[in-house]
């Protein structure tokens, strides 16, 4: 009992001495205000390095559950599907962007054909330079910010070729997108975007791994987007939409 009583002195007068020292170091470098000794213990920190953004990602989704039909009878469902995205820059001014969804389904939801493909976007970026843009291939185009039924969302129709959420937002992202040439130029205060999509097929595919253009591509399209700004008592973000398919305007902002 007495040695450790004798540790324990010992322990305290050494914390004691610290808390003494520790502030005298600090007025004997003529430091008077705690908050620069944290900034000196801040600046002996070793630097941390910042991870680099990945170029691309992947995950699976596992789902199991009985579906009830209108006619009351119950019927077991399973599905795996598998997603990945990759966007990766492969020269200056260049990148490629490539998405992909498969969804594996029993009982086969269309005839014998469990699984469906989805090449959701695959296509080439040229950025011409700081303020001009071009892409070529399958490009999904989301007009507007509708989190619900977008009436300026011109080519969401026939573009979903699985539906594996009632979810708005993941009928939007998981659909095919339309092959085009897009193309962008940028200014002070402003931007244009012009697309044109071609035709290539009058007709849909059942096949799973069909690339399906005649899902999307089925018309000729050619459109521009416009952003304008709106300001005295609203302040916000404006879009004009225009395709051969139709016009439209969007607004996003707060009422003031």
């Amino acid at each position: 009992m007495a040695g450790r009583s004798l540790r324990m002195a010992w322990r305290n007068l050494l914390v004691q001495a610290a808390l003494v020292a520790v502030p005298a170091l600090g007025w004997a470098q003529g430091i008077d205000n705690p908050d620069e000794l944290d900034a000196l213990a801040l600046a002996d920190a070793p630097a941390t390095v910042a991870e680099a953004a990945r170029s691309w990602q992947a995950f699976a989704e596992v789902a199991s559950g009985p579906i009830t039909a209108p006619d009351g009878s119950v019927t077991p469902n399973h599905r795996l599907s598998l997603d990945f995205q990759v966007d990766k820059a492969f020269a200056p001014g260049w990148r490629g962007v490539l998405a992909n969804r498969l969804d594996m389904k029993w009982p086969a939801p269309k005839g014998d054909e469990h699984s469906i493909n989805t090449l959701k976007e695959a296509y080439l970026s040229w950025q011409a330079s700081d303020d001009r843009l071009l892409d070529l291939g399958r490009i999904n185009v989301r007009n507007g910010v509708a989190t619900g039924y977008n009436p300026t969302d011109f080519f969401r129709a026939g573009a979903v070729r699985s539906v594996v959420s009632g979810d708005p937002g993941s009928l939007k992202k998981n659909r095919l997108g339309s092959v085009m040439l897009r193309g962008q130029t940028l200014w002070n205060g402003g931007s244009l975007t012009a697309l044109a999509s071609p035709k290539m097929a009058d007709l849909p595919s059942d096949t799973a791994f069909s690339p399906d253009y005649g899902a999307t591509n089925t018309q000729t399209l050619a459109g521009f987007t416009a952003p304008i700004s709106i300001t005295a008592s609203r302040t916000g973000t404006g879009k004009i939409f225009y395709t051969l398919g139709g016009a439209g305007f969007t607004y996003t902002g707060a009422f003031t």
